[in-house]
């Protein structure tokens, strides 16, 4: 059972994978090498403890071997999120999961992680199913995991209040302190907008 994988560069050819397995949806990491003729070589994979973290979002952070994965719910099973941590060496072996934080909301849909600047992460995700707002708050990730604030992005429409679909993150600045917002609406068009980090 796979509803969404997402893949990082390690190093050179060697890549990470996050995916949810199996029935319960635990969350794993998979290191791949691929070589210069396309072939495909599994290096490690490892689950962490945890049942239901499913729509994985993995980024590399500004530690050494670091590597930052925003779990949450889909539409068949909303959930809490929760912001994870990992050490992944060069050459694909993977380290065990360490930090843990949880979503500021009970409900969580399709997140997306992006490092701003300083140790500082964004997390933009739908609140619950049927969407209704996106939700967007910020961590820092040092030697642990601290929330720091949060930003709730209302519809626009109240005929239409499903909204916060997919939320996609692009900094604007190019120095991770302005990023558009952009996500889905209910009424079949996206809306964006701006997150001061």
């Amino acid at each position: 059972y796979c509803s969404k994988a997402d893949v990082v560069q390690v190093s050179g050819n060697i890549f990470a994978v996050a995916y949810n397995d199996d029935v319960n949806a635990t969350g794993c990491i998979m290191t791949i090498k691929i070589d210069t003729n396309g072939v495909v070589t599994c290096l490690k994979k490892t689950k962490n403890s945890v049942t239901m973290n499913m729509q994985p979002s993995i980024i590399a952070g500004d530690l050494p071997d670091l590597y930052v994965i925003a779990y949450g719910g889909d539409s068949l099973h909303p959930q809490q999120g929760v912001l994870r941590t990992i050490t992944i060496a060069p050459n694909g072996t993977i380290g065990n999961f360490s930090g843990n934080l949880a979503f500021p909301t009970n409900l969580s849909i399709d997140p997306e992680v992006t490092l701003t600047n300083q140790s500082i992460y964004l997390v933009a995700y739908s609140e619950g199913y049927p969407g209704t707002n996106c939700y967007t708050f910020t961590a820092r990730i040092t030697d642990h995991i601290e929330y720091r604030d949060d930003l709730v992005f209302n519809s626009s429409d109240p005929l239409y209040p499903l909204q916060g679909l997919s939320p996609t993150l692009v900094d604007l600045s190019g120095a991770g302190n302005l990023f558009l917002v952009i996500y889905g609406s209910g009424n079949g068009t996206n809306e964006a907008a701006t997150r001061i980090t």
